[in-house]
């Protein structure tokens, strides 16, 4: 996991270095469509990042959490177990999920950027 974690942290940084040069350097590029839509999109991706990283990671760590309890008794688990790790697997999911719509946002937003007219 701390491999995807890096790859996604390596990725937005990226992206923060190759959008710093053109906002700094290019007069009136968040007033274009081109820089616009580039803007909201690297904005929502920090976002994503963030929400996965934060959120996605608490939930993951959740279900290890109970995992772990639940191997540790060499027994089938309790009623409380299960209802506690099917809720943390549906907070899971519905985390990634919207992550995911998320992200998919973002690289249509980007891919799109320059087509963007004002």
């Amino acid at each position: 996991m701390i491999t995807n974690y890096t790859a996604a942290t390596l990725s937005m940084l990226s992206g923060v270095f190759l959008y710093y040069p053109l906002y700094t350097d290019v007069p009136g590029f968040t007033r274009s469509g081109y820089g616009l839509t580039l803007t909201i999109a690297g904005s929502l991706g920090i976002i994503t990042w963030v929400l996965m990283i934060f959120g996605v990671r608490k939930f993951i760590s959740q279900m290890e959490t109970l995992v772990v309890e639940i191997q540790t008794h060499n027994e089938p688990p309790t009623p409380e177990q299960t209802n506690a790790l099917h809720t943390a697997e549906s907070k899971l999911i519905r985390a990634s999920l919207f992550v995911v719509g998320l992200g998919v946002v973002v690289v249509l937003g980007m891919s799109v950027a320059q087509y963007i007219r004002l």
